[in-house]
């Protein structure tokens, strides 16, 4: 989405195709301690991206493993601001995305720092469309935004649900771990 908007970042899927990157989906921040102890051994850079899964205003419920990954050389853990991921997705993209595939959505406001949003969408999609035959759930709802909404974010969507750059900022983080880890290794 960034690289589509001209953003300085690097080109993933093309770092990915070339093995200097590995894109670990832990699904969930018990997965992400898992593979983060897995992957310890192998001594390499590691960025981890958790929800912060708590209020805005308190310490994020995966404030210790941000701090373990955070002691080991040449890893970084961040939490997000904001309670999950899907916090970062614009209700227009929503709205737009789901019109452009035959449901109804009405999202009038951004959704809030501290919402559920997969489970308040969930109910919004399921009651707007009550005679669709696959009904919503969380993980669906999840899926659906990952895959789908966000890649329709327009720049303009992302400097409003984005203001203070966070996103950009995870990215200009793992950027630098890359040009660090290049650089180490060719010099």
């Amino acid at each position: 989405m960034f690289l589509s908007h001209q953003q300085n970042v690097p080109d993933f899927d093309a770092l990915e195709l070339s093995g200097e990157l590995v894109f670990v989906p832990a699904g969930g921040a018990e997965n992400l301690a898992y593979w983060a102890s897995k992957l310890q051994p192998i001594n390499r850079p590691e960025f981890h991206l958790f929800d912060r899964d708590a209020p805005y205003a308190s310490t994020p419920k995966h404030q210790a493993k941000v701090e373990a990954v955070n002691l080991r050389s040449g890893c970084k853990a961040v939490s997000t601001a904001r309670r999950e991921m899907e916090n970062y997705v614009h209700y227009q993209a929503i709205n737009n995305y789901a019109t452009s595939h035959g449901y109804v959505c009405d999202l009038t406001a951004q959704y809030g720092f501290d919402d559920d949003v997969p489970q308040l969408l969930k109910e919004k999609l399921n009651s707007l469309n009550p005679n669709s035959h696959d009904k919503w759930g969380q993980s669906r709802v999840k899926r659906w935004l990952a895959e789908s909404v966000l890649p329709t974010m327009t720049s303009q969507m992302v400097a409003e649900i984005d203001p203070k750059d966070e996103m950009l900022g995870w990215l200009d983080d793992i950027r630098a771990m890359l040009e660090q880890s290049a650089a180490s290794s060719h010099g």
